[in-house]
């Protein structure tokens, strides 16, 4: 498990969560950590990610993907979010 800055796009906009991220199985476990301002607990099925894409700079690096109508953008500040789950979706899209 990690923890990092998820953020969210759907037809409401766009939020952004602090969260704990985690694998189980082939799902992905998203679980915010401050639940009292927005709460946020989903379980993603690794086998319906789509348009996976990995941006590296000097400052950070994210990961994003679409999932069942919303866009998930993972940015990473130097913590090991980027290498967990770059790691876990690339082993899942392996052909």
């Amino acid at each position: 498990m990690v923890q990092g800055v998820l953020e969210l796009t759907n037809s409401l906009g766009i939020n952004h969560y602090f969260v704990s991220v985690s694998k189980q199985e082939n799902q992905l476990i998203l679980h915010s950590l401050a639940d009292n301002c927005k709460p946020l607990n989903k379980q993603i099925q690794l086998t319906e990610v789509d348009a996976l894409t990995y941006q590296y700079a000097v400052s950070e690096a994210s990961i994003s993907f679409n999932y069942q109508g919303e866009y998930y953008r993972f940015v990473d500040y130097g913590h090991p979010l980027f290498t967990f789950l770059k790691n876990i979706l690339l082993f899942s899209h392996a052909f």
